[in-house]
């Protein structure tokens, strides 16, 4: 403790003061590499959530359609318009299927 009370009094005021500066930059150096790691996860979880908001929305259109065709078929009675449209809920259902998880 004697080296203690040999010390002057600047040294005795900026001791202290540089050390809480050294802990200042190592949770900011700490706090900036967390923020950096928490926007790629971030970054990269929105655009997935992105391509399965297109996805999704790809999907109601194709059920619609394939329902709009569905309800036109059972109301066709020319058998040659008929053959189209289960042509086109074919096509329909495959471009369903593209987008479907499996």
């Amino acid at each position: 403790m004697n080296w203690f009370q040999n010390l002057t009094i600047r040294s005795k005021v900026i001791g202290p003061i540089a050390v809480l500066a050294l802990i200042i930059l190592g949770g900011t150096a700490f706090t900036v590499t967390e923020m950096r790691s928490m926007d790629s996860s971030y970054s990269s979880f929105i655009d997935k959530d992105a391509v399965s908001w297109v996805d999704a929305v790809r999907l109601r259109l194709a059920g619609a359609e394939i329902s709009r065709l569905s309800y036109r078929l059972v109301l066709e009675s020319d058998q040659a318009t008929m053959r189209s449209l289960a042509g086109q809920i074919d096509q329909t259902e495959g471009e369903f299927r593209k987008y479907a998880p499996a």
